[in-house]
């Protein structure tokens, strides 16, 4: 779309940057987008200049009488609706058929200049008569009598009852102007104006809306607004705000912009103007006006946070060149995500990597090693994996990536690359996922782990376990305090383990020490021989699912509590493929019908094959893969689920990082 806005513009003011040789093809290209040469009024295309609508109300019916423009063929709104609905229309003077659009009347027109004539029936005047909303100004006559300040709805309606509007002093208009000059090739500047109106309906002239050697491309307002051909802004204001936008472009290398000095009316003594620069275009400094506060300026709230200058006319904001261009390009903003998948025997790893984002800085993603790239597919087309320099990696062909692939890392090595490929990743998340008799104890070069056996530890843990071993060591002596210390720090976070009956047992033991004669002493001993009992048992029993666990990893139904992923041992559902069919031969019997529908995806599949094919014609043959080339299929990807872990990263990870997993 906005090719074409820049076609039409270029028409419109007979700019020389058309060659002649395509002046032929701008009404094709500008078929079925009539309506871009049309301002825009209340967010829709306004291909209708009206001039002066005459009302004549009287106690039985009525006349109207308008002069307007249209820009094309279009459907031009009338004066009335239901209740009020014009009869007897014509246009130059020759009757019109009336088609109701919206429920609104409207008479089609010819591009060109019109006189639109016709009247209306009532058996009781009705207080208010729907206008168009492009009609700015109104004389209104009513039973013969001229008023001077016709009064409309909110809705724009005219109001046709005794009270109207009271003479205000005079016509009043202030306008606030702001700019904002958006650097690039070429150089944008939109205009906003915000217009409050009092008096009477009118149109004004503002011929400093559009700057010198800029062409405007588009004007947005809440009134009837147009451009002359000498460049003017032509607006019919009625009392109230408004608001109106205009955007032109300026294609030269812009070293200044200067306010303009004749405003027409309502015209300000200052203009305030932002500049948002870019980067990648040039960068400028900005010298002439004197900067201003935004936040003390009637700047748009959206544009407050940019630089602001105030202008007086005549006055020039100039532009120092410092640069041309960019230094070096911006980092390249993308986001990996990781799953890994231990063997069996902890002989390597398969790993599948999702990589999403823009790239900026080269056409090339390797993986890093020792991962060994096997397969690569790049939105959903599989690609040819190339080795360059020693590393293997696939060509880019655009900047947006959507790249999905497999690799396997042979061995256990004591480090891994965090990222896995030759770039920074701007957001990182992995899923390590470990087969049955494989746990982790934790990983270096990772912010955050959970599950992990280190990640589970808290100060409260470790508080407990301290306690318990000195307390152990203080009733049974050293030896038996330094087998409570490795013992509950090998145990803690097992949740089958006995925690409490050791703390049951040192209690009683104590007391032990205090009570030694009497029915107290022959308690405690009867209280410490069942604990000593029970924790013996509950101690057989967790020794016992233990050594099961060790022998046979499988039967355990991992770590559901404490895991990001803990469920028994389970396999994604694979899908069955479809059946394919080859051409058969003359005579020979149709496929069998299929039940589930299959026919019907394969038709469409070959429908979006077909639409595919023709897309892909207006590609570069450069940027087409080679059809001849053999694609690698890579490692078998595992769909297995038993322990998993979350591994994630905090912020931008360096394609260096390296990060080490420690395994039991």
């Amino acid at each position: 779309m906005a090719w074409l806005l820049l076609v039409l513009a270029l028409r419109a003011l007979a700019a020389p940057a058309v060659p002649a040789e395509l002046e032929p093809w701008v009404p094709w290209v500008l078929d079925g987008h009539e309506a871009l040469a049309c301002p825009v009024v209340d967010g829709a295309a306004a291909c209708l200049w009206p001039g002066e609508l005459v009302v004549e109300a009287g106690a039985d019916g009525g006349t109207f009488t308008l002069a307007l423009r249209a820009d094309r063929r279009i459907l031009a709104p009338l004066p009335g609706g239901p209740g009020a609905w014009p009869e007897d229309v014509r246009v130059d003077g020759r009757p019109a058929p009336v088609i109701a659009r919206d429920g609104r009347p409207a008479v089609e027109l010819e591009p060109g200049a019109h006189r639109l004539g016709g009247r209306f029936r009532w058996s009781r005047r009705p207080q208010a008569l729907p206008l168009p909303p492009s009609v700015g100004r109104v004389r209104l006559v009513l039973d013969g009598e001229v008023v001077a300040w016709p009064a409309r709805a909110e809705d724009g309606a005219l109001r046709l009852g005794v009270e109207q509007a009271e003479a205000a002093a005079g016509d009043r208009l202030e306008i606030d102007v702001s700019r904002r000059i958006e650097d690039g090739v070429p150089v944008v500047i939109e205009t906003r104006l915000d217009l409050r109106a009092a008096g009477a309906a009118r149109e004004v002239d503002l011929p400093a809306a559009v700057l010198e050697d800029t062409r405007p491309v588009r004007i947005a307002a809440d009134l009837p607004a147009r451009l002359s051909e000498d460049g003017h802004l032509l607006v019919q204001v009625r009392p109230g705000s408004f608001s109106l936008a205009l955007t032109a472009l300026h294609d030269g290398p812009v070293a200044s912009l200067t306010a303009p000095t004749a405003g027409g009316e309502g015209w300000p003594d200052h203009e305030t103007w932002v500049f948002a620069k870019d980067e990648r275009v040039r960068a400028v400094r900005l010298s002439g006006p004197a900067a201003v506060d935004p936040a003390r300026t009637p700047l748009p709230a959206e544009w407050r946070d940019l630089p602001a200058f105030l202008l007086r006319p005549g006055e020039a904001l100039r532009f120092e060149e410092l640069r041309r261009g960019e230094p070096e390009p911006p980092p390249n903003r993308l986001a990996v995500r990781r799953e890994l998948w231990l063997d069996a025997d902890g002989g390597g790893y398969t790993v599948r990597d999702r990589v999403d984002g823009t790239m900026a800085r080269g056409w090339r993603l390797d993986v890093a090693a020792p991962s060994v790239l096997g397969h690569a597919s790049l939105d959903g087309e599989d690609q040819v994996i190339t080795v360059r320099d020693g590393r293997t990696g696939v060509e880019l062909r655009r900047s947006e990536v959507h790249l999905v692939a497999e690799s396997r890392v042979e061995g256990r090595p004591a480090t891994l690359p965090a990222v896995g490929w030759n770039t920074d990743a701007q957001e990182l998340s992995a899923e390590l996922q470990l087969p049955p008799g494989w746990t982790l104890l934790g990983a270096l070069g990772v912010d955050r782990v959970p599950g992990s056996l280190v990640e589970r530890w808290s100060l409260l843990d470790l508080f407990f376990v301290l306690v318990t071993a000195m307390a152990t060591s203080k009733l049974a002596g050293w030896r038996w305090g330094l087998a409570a210390l490795v013992g509950l720090a090998l145990t803690r976070q097992d949740p089958d383990a006995p925690t409490w009956l050791w703390v049951a047992t040192l209690a009683v033991l104590a007391l032990r020490r205090v009570a030694r004669e009497g029915r107290a002493a022959l308690a405690l001993r009867l209280v410490h021989g069942a604990v000593g009992v029970a924790l013996g048992l509950v101690l057989l029993g967790w020794a016992l699912d233990r050594v099961e666990g060790a022998l046979f990893p499988v039967l355990d139904e991992g770590e559901a509590d404490h895991a990001a992923v803990g469920a028994p041992f389970t396999y994604a559902a694979a899908v069955e493929p479809e059946p394919a069919y080859e051409d058969a031969p003359a005579g020979a019997p149709a496929p069998p019908a299929r039940r589930d529908g299959s026919e019907a995806k394969l038709l469409r599949g070959l429908e979006s094959t077909t639409n595919a094919w023709n897309a892909s014609q207006g590609r570069y043959l450069s940027l087409q893969q080679d059809p001849g080339a053999v694609v690698q299929t890579g490692p078998g990807v595992p769909n297995w689920r038993w322990r998993g872990y979350t591994l994630s990263w905090s912020g931008p990870v360096d394609a260096g990082q390296p990060m080490r997993l420690i395994l039991v």
